[in-house]
């Protein structure tokens, strides 16, 4: 079994179309000054937030509207050089964009949209057929375009809550269930 790190973080990094020049001021120095005086041993990347935006040109997603460099590629090229090990994460349960985007995505309950942390955040059906097929692309590009490079994958948000979607109440009729009662 592996050493488990002595310190890990967790880089949040969830960041929203309205914010200009993503990662324009990004410093491979002091991307790795600060992980080096912080003592990191493993470290967690974004390829893609619960914005819906990827952090590298991605071809089966869209990359940040505002960022103009290839910024996990970046990263993990600092990590590579010192030795830290290294997860990408992806948002799997929330996709503002895709959720916007394509609204027969959206997690329905009670008829209307469910939301985290107000107006928002849209959940994403992990029962609907058409978003498991975007996600699954996604995860398979991360995995190829950055191949031997990470040491594991972090989906978040893949906790599927109550969903009356048309996804959810197909699903519920072929298996014989009530989509009236919770």
């Amino acid at each position: 079994m592996d050493k488990l790190p002595f310190r890990q973080v967790h880089l949040d990094f969830h960041t929203s179309e309205c914010m200009p020049d993503v990662g324009s001021e990004f410093s491979e120095e002091d991307f790795r000054e600060a992980l080096i005086l912080g003592h990191i041993s493993s470290i967690t990347l974004f390829a893609k937030c619960h914005h819906g935006w990827s952090y590298f040109p991605s071809h089966v997603n869209k990359m940040h509207p505002t960022l103009k460099t290839n910024l996990i590629d970046r990263q993990l090229k600092i990590c590579e050089e010192l030795g830290i090990r290294t997860q990408i994460y992806i948002s799997a349960g929330l996709d503002e964009r895709k959720a916007n985007e394509y609204p027969q995505m959206r997690t329905m309950v009670c008829g209307r949209d469910a939301t985290l942390l107000g107006a928002h955040w849209h959940s994403v059906c992990l029962n609907n057929d058409e978003y498991l097929s975007m996600l699954a692309d996604e995860v398979a590009e991360v995995c190829e375009t950055f191949s031997g490079r990470f040491d594991g994958l972090f989906l978040d948000i893949c906790t599927p809550g109550p969903c009356v979607c048309k996804s959810c109440i197909q699903t519920m009729l072929e298996h014989g269930l009530n989509p009236e009662d919770p």
